[in-house]
């Protein structure tokens, strides 16, 4: 077996299945003083964490549409970013707290690739010159825009 324990658990010689690993490396020595390791353990959390989201399924979704919207039909755009290590699938579905909303869209779902990027036009038609649209996206945060006609 060739490298270290981190390398073994990839697979350099494909015995086995694929395992990221990563060994940090924190603090100013192998053996910090003991009133230090909470204080290095909590420098490495959100590493630890943002590593298990991407694990697997983990979406990134920002707004990208204009600002200024001049007619009565709006075009929603969304940039979506697989940026899990295996394929994913999100579901797109539109609510707003004003009726004069009319989402011409639906609900949708789109596959993604680690690592693809999806731009999203969601369409709608509307009656009013201040509103919030909220776009749920299964697995990511929602995102929410205010947007004045």
């Amino acid at each position: 077996m060739n490298g270290v324990s981190d390398d073994w658990m990839y697979g350099a010689e494909d015995l086995n299945q694929k395992i990221l690993a990563f060994t940090p490396e924190v603090g100013y020595a192998f053996w910090p003083e003991r009133r230090d390791i909470l204080t290095l353990n909590q420098s490495t959390q959100y590493m630890n964490f943002r590593a298990a989201w991407c694990a697997g399924e983990c979406f990134d979704a920002q707004e990208i549409s204009p600002r200024a919207i001049e007619t009565d039909s709006l075009i929603l755009q969304l940039q979506v970013q697989q940026l899990g290590v295996v394929n994913g699938t999100i579901a797109v579905n539109v609510t707003t707290d004003y009726s004069g909303l009319k989402s011409t869209s639906g609900e949708s779902t789109y596959h993604i690739d680690p690592n693809e990027v999806k731009f999203i036009d969601l369409r709608f038609t509307f009656q009013s010159h201040l509103m919030l649209v909220t776009v749920s996206i299964l697995r990511s945060p929602s995102v929410q825009v205010r947007m004045c006609r």
